[in-house]
């Protein structure tokens, strides 16, 4: 297997678990934000936070400040 091989299956990879997971990461931070903020959305558990974010923003909430996250962490993606 050649080396370009290699890192673009390590690059669709990363792809994969960074969009698969992504939405997991907003809601985690919406709750730890959550306690500094009297103006934050409540919210109780991963369920209700997945739902009231798509209510409150839309499927395009879930992904929200991804391109930045993306261009940090490809760069050590392909050098792991």
């Amino acid at each position: 297997m050649q080396v370009w091989s290699a890192q673009f299956i390590s690059f669709v990879a990363f792809a994969s678990g960074q969009i698969s997971s992504y939405p997991l990461a907003v809601i985690r931070t919406q709750q730890q934000a959550q306690a500094f903020s009297s103006n934050s959305h409540p919210v109780s558990g991963v369920l209700s936070g997945l739902t009231g974010m798509y209510e409150w923003n839309g499927f395009r909430g879930y992904y929200n400040g991804m391109g930045a996250s993306f261009v940090r962490a490809i760069p050590c993606a392909l050098i792991n």
